[in-house]
């Protein structure tokens, strides 16, 4: 617990001087987070929605990934994204990797019952695209 106008850089640790102060902001803490964990869109979180006109087009971020745990950090780990499909139609998929794609390569996307694979030949890609 710091006074930011007297210690911008967080120096000088106040919760021993007011021990009381610094219990109360625990606790609301604590009730904040007990609150959020149990939240239902922390429990049951919404599809991501594919094929709307507010946001065409969609960019599915690492951090949305479901999969084994820390998929956002690593490329040789399976990953998948729980999505809505809003409007039946023809698709292209870009794929965007943090580091250059080894070569050769077999990647496998699969949306709903439809398997697709890109066999990647060129070593220093950083991308795949599907197009429909």
């Amino acid at each position: 617990m710091f006074n930011l106008k007297q210690d911008p850089g967080e120096l000088n640790n106040l919760a021993s001087q007011h021990p009381e102060v610094a219990q109360d902001l625990k606790n609301t803490l604590d009730a904040w987070y007990n609150q959020v964990i149990v939240g239902e869109h922390l429990v049951n979180p919404p599809r991501i929605a594919i094929g709307s006109h507010y946001e065409n087009p969609v960019i599915l971020n690492r951090n949305d990934a479901k999969g084994a745990p820390g998929v956002w950090t690593q490329d040789h780990v399976y990953a998948y994204w729980d999505v809505r499909v809003l409007e039946d139609g023809l698709y292209n998929i870009k794929v965007n990797f943090l580091n250059e794609l080894p070569a050769p390569g077999r990647y496998v996307l699969k949306v709903g019952t439809i398997q697709r694979t890109i066999i990647s030949e060129k070593p220093g890609q950083k991308s795949l695209t599907l197009e429909r």
